[in-house]
């Protein structure tokens, strides 16, 4: 949900956690706890959590996160996601090689003169 549909000053619970680079579970602990004051917001037949903006940031700089941390997160999670894309290319890679391998063994056992597969199977 953007946080536009809320009032002025209010973000959604997920736009908090992004900000405070947490998960929203962590948001929602934090409202439990009273670390967060919440507004309920009704819009569209669904009512929205609503968390002071300046809270967020508050608890972020409380935190040791300042502008240029965060950007520095965002970076090393854009590249655990490029990562994580490769290893799964390459492991797809991995299995498309050991099916290779597979059906070559296969190739070659069925290749072999009879009577060589006789003989290895009677020693």
């Amino acid at each position: 949900m953007a946080s536009g549909v809320l009032p002025q000053g209010l973000v959604s619970r997920e736009e908090a956690a992004r900000i405070a680079g947490v998960h929203p579970n962590t948001v929602r602990n934090w409202e439990k706890i009273g670390r967060v004051t919440t507004q309920r917001v009704a819009r569209g037949g669904r009512t929205y959590v609503g968390i002071p903006l300046a809270e967020v940031e508050a608890i972020r700089a409380a935190e040791g996160g300042t502008p240029e941390s965060d950007e520095r997160l965002a970076e090393l999670r854009e590249r655990v996601v490029r990562m994580e894309t490769e290893l799964r290319g390459l492991t797809e890679r991995l299995a498309e090689i050991r099916g290779e391998r597979d059906e070559l063994f296969r190739r070659l056992l069925d290749t072999r003169p009879a009577h060589s597969a006789a003989a290895e199977d009677s020693a």
